[in-house]
């Protein structure tokens, strides 16, 4: 599978008006757009998979199978991690969007060796792309039946107040009582974290202020708080509702059998060159109870 970071050393265009210095433009201006708005995979781990992969069977392993590991007697049975016998499916779901590029603008920019090709709907399809992931990873698609963080969580948990965070002008102390009780809804084999609060965006500028009572503002206390590696905002968050989430691999990852991806399309019309924008992964939760939704916040 491409890697980011591999895709800018591809060619995406063979046949077309583009040059290559032109290509390159391209290129980097749509992985950049893109790179810069994958924020869920700050969130969770990715994974490559074999290019073309579209299902992905996995095992989920049952954390309440074995007492833990301890000192072995000579010739006496070891304690045993055990798995479901039957394996889970996800499929991987392609994200895309299109673009084009003028004929006259490519043919402009020649003139000045490149340089001024606009770029700016490359930059728009792959943020749009970037964004999607990210939805996705959160939200889930009903319509093609993805879950997302926020419906595998294995628990939920309330806020204790009243109207959340922002109306009840909550102070550290209560904002921090709300994730520790999130917290304590993780069961022991998951409790050391490290974790990373989502929220959404009204409820980050609200994190922001600054608490009279310590002289501090609330992400701030938050960050100090044991085993909290990240708080982290998402425009798609749902509205009052925060995920908390294990980060090790083994909870949760993203995996891709197609990293953001740029391709031509051969369409016969010369007035125009179009372009995709691609990626195709799923995520998948082999331990839904090392996430937990906050909700009323």
């Amino acid at each position: 599978m491409k890697t980011i970071r591999e895709i800018s050393n591809d060619t995406i265009a063979n046949d077309t008006l583009l040059a290559s210095k032109q290509v390159e433009t391209v290129k980097e201006s749509a992985i950049e757009a893109a790179k810069a708005n994958l924020n869920m995979r700050d969130v969770v781990s990715t994974r490559g998979l074999s290019s073309g992969t579209q299902t992905y069977e996995y095992r989920i392993v049952d954390t309440d199978s074995t007492e833990g590991a301890r000192i072995v007697r000579k010739g006496s049975d070891y304690p045993m991690v055990e798995m479901e016998k039957t394996t889970t499916k996800v499929d991987l779901h392609k994200i895309g969007e299109a673009f084009e590029l003028y004929r006259e603008d490519i043919l402009s920019s020649q003139e000045s060796d490149g340089g001024d090709l606009q770029t700016q709907s490359a930059m728009m399809a792959s943020r749009q792309v970037a964004e999607k992931e990210n939805d996705i990873i959160i939200n889930g698609d009903s319509d093609w039946e993805i879950d997302g963080l926020v419906d595998v969580a294995g628990s939920s948990v309330s806020s204790d107040q009243t109207n959340g965070w922002d109306e009840d002008d909550a102070g550290a102390d209560a904002v921090q009582g709300d994730v520790l009780k999130a917290m304590q809804a993780v069961p022991d084999a998951f409790a050391n974290g490290p974790f990373t609060l989502v929220v959404p965006r009204t409820e980050f500028i609200h994190l922001q202020a600054i608490d009279t009572n310590v002289d501090r503002d609330i992400l701030d206390v938050l960050n100090e708080t044991a085993n909290i590696e990240q708080i982290v905002w998402d425009p798609d968050m749902p509205e009052d509702t925060a995920v908390l989430v294990n980060t090790m691999e083994e909870v949760v990852e993203y995996v891709m059998s197609e990293d953001i991806n740029v391709v031509p399309v051969e369409d016969g019309d010369d007035e125009v060159e179009e372009f995709k924008v691609r990626t195709r992964g799923a995520l998948v939760a082999y331990q839904p109870d090392g996430i937990v939704e906050l909700t009323g916040i």
